[in-house]
């Protein structure tokens, strides 16, 4: 089984797809998307309907993600005097908000935003012992790949 693993798309449609597309030569039969799906790019609601069409998917919710559903932000600055010594980071912050709401508009205009709550924020797995196991591409050979 091949597996493909990505995170930060960041709503970033044409990334994504350059990615898909230099995988094709792998044949991967299940992804994972380790969060930060939508927040910030352009074309959130493509990156989800992409996402969620992809072979055996697995998504979890990134903390961006959870901004677009919550409206929360980290806390940018302990105290008035910070925010004032740094007026780019608070520019950033509300560049940050409008985001988040435009992201969150967007998908729920798309009928995607409850597809966003129902992704989990972690998920486990079990990894088998290989470690007696060569790890190598068929068609390459051993000699690329150390021991696992």
């Amino acid at each position: 089984m091949r597996l493909g693993i990505f995170a930060d798309i960041h709503g970033n449609e044409v990334a994504l797809r350059a990615v898909l597309e230099d995988a094709d030569q792998f044949a991967v039969d299940c992804w994972w998307a380790l969060g930060d799906l939508v927040l910030f790019g352009p074309r959130p609601a493509e990156v989800l309907t992409l996402l969620r069409g992809l072979p055996g998917i697995s998504m979890l919710r990134g903390n961006t993600d959870r901004y677009v559903l919550t409206g929360e932000q980290p806390a940018p600055h302990a105290t008035a005097a910070d925010a004032v010594a740094s007026l780019d980071l608070v520019e950033r912050y509300g560049a940050m908000s409008a985001g988040i709401g435009w992201t969150r508009g967007v998908l729920d205009q798309a009928g995607l935003l409850t597809d966003l709550t129902t992704l989990p924020t972690q998920r486990g797995f079990r990894v088998c012992d290989a470690s007696h196991t060569r790890m190598y591409e068929p068609e390459r050979g051993p000699e690329p790949w150390s021991w696992v």
